[in-house]
């Protein structure tokens, strides 16, 4: 089996260590700092993972490389910037699978960087979380090219319930960037119909099981009225994360030279819940910024 590197055991990457080391791959993990008490550090670590400060101990000693990482600045760091793979003295790595939500332009770039060294770049972003990841049932749009992902295909298997090949290099993360455009639009226009029907004297509960029966219904909405009701709006999506999705989706449209409105609404109202003091809740806490906004 080929050896593997993870750059980003965070909630999601957690997970997904642990199933390809379930699943037999020899895992090496970076982490900035390793500690005896992290938790992260004392699980992977008694499961047999190589852990390493050093990224160069990695792209030295692995044949694929994951990175699992917040943005595509984190990615271009590790990839392409100064003492990165694509200048390590040193590599084996002939494949890097990214997981990160990340700018389709960017993945394009350090697709075409790498491939000065013979590295294939295929952009896998995943839906679901945490507890899909160690599931081992996660939902992966892939992109780049096709004959590196039926390579790949195996390996990806072992995390992912579902996988979808939706073409060329970037096209896995504007596929997942489009999801996400949907699913926030649905949260947030959930709030304001959640708030609407409050202010009328509609119950949420009444809401909810109307529109469960009819055309508004949406898996957003579902979500969205289940944290409103049971108000715990604790992070497993932040408003953060969403901004910063819909702001490489807004460049996308830009790139696309397609006008929609809505995309820079949507952007406004994210941006301004996140410096509502909303920024590392959930963000469906969308509903409690509208809630609180004066007009």
């Amino acid at each position: 089996m080929q050896k593997v590197g993870l750059i980003g055991p965070g909630k999601m990457g957690r997970g997904i260590a642990r199933n390809l080391m379930k699943a037999g791959y020899p895992l090496s993990v970076h982490k900035r700092s390793i500690r005896e008490d992290d938790p992260v550090v004392q699980e992977l670590g008694s499961q047999g993972a190589i852990l390493s400060e050093n990224l160069q101990d990695i792209y030295a000693t692995v044949e694929v490389l994951m990175t699992c990482l917040p943005s595509s600045r984190e990615v271009e760091e590790v990839l392409i910037r100064d003492e990165s793979l694509l200048h390590a003295a040193e590599t084996t790595v002939s494949v890097v699978l990214d997981f990160t939500t990340a700018r389709p332009a960017s993945t394009r770039h350090v697709y075409a960087e790498l491939a000065k060294r013979n590295i294939s770049v295929v952009d896998t972003p995943m839906t679901g979380g945490p507890e899909q990841a160690e599931e081992g049932a996660l939902n992966l749009a892939v992109g780049g090219d096709r004959s590196v992902y039926i390579e790949m295909e195996p390996l990806l298997k072992c995390i992912a319930k579902n996988i979808v090949y939706c073409g060329p290099s970037g096209c896995g993360h504007t596929v997942k960037l489009l999801n996400n455009f949907l699913g926030m639009l649905n949260r947030c226009s959930a709030s304001a119909s959640c708030l609407i029907a409050e202010r009328a004297g509609i119950g949420r509960e009444d809401l909810l099981e109307f529109i469960r029966i009819s055309g508004g219904y949406s898996r957003g909405f579902e979500s969205q009225l289940s944290m409103i009701l049971e108000d715990d709006f604790s992070p497993r999506f932040t408003s953060a994360l969403a901004l910063k999705d819909m702001r490489y989706l807004q460049e996308l449209f830009k790139e696309k030279r397609l006008i929609y409105p809505i995309i820079d609404d949507l952007v406004s109202l994210l941006a301004e819940t996140s410096a509502g003091g909303f920024s590392d809740m959930d963000m469906g806490a969308v509903y409690l910024y509208l809630k609180e906004r004066k007009s």
